[in-house]
């Protein structure tokens, strides 16, 4: 088995923008730090954060020209998150006990 690290590519918005002529490769990772940001409700405090932008390289285009891939906003977690019931009918098993549901999407 090679003993193998993968480094993602992550800056600003505003050093991905200056890197003109930059053409990441098939399936290389782009994160812009800074895409966008959310403000996001902590302790009674509202909180703004930065939320990650993320590209996916062709081995074509010039990462400008990449689109942004969707992701999962802390409001669809929350959405899906309140959908979620477990069925007790089967009182007595207590295999979900303290147990955490992840939801994603494609």
């Amino acid at each position: 088995m090679a003993n193998a690290r993968i480094q993602i590519k992550r800056d600003t918005t505003a050093h991905w923008n200056a890197a003109l002529g930059f053409v990441p490769l098939d399936g290389e990772l782009i994160i812009y730090t800074d895409y966008r940001t959310e403000t996001v409700v902590e302790d009674g405090k509202q909180i703004v954060k930065d939320v990650p932008g993320m590209k996916i390289g062709d081995g074509k285009a010039y990462v400008q020209d990449l689109p942004f891939q969707s992701g999962v906003s802390e409001k669809d977690i929350e959405f899906w998150n309140n959908k979620v019931n477990i069925d007790d009918s089967n009182e007595g098993d207590e295999t979900l006990v303290g147990e955490t549901l992840v939801f994603t999407r494609n």
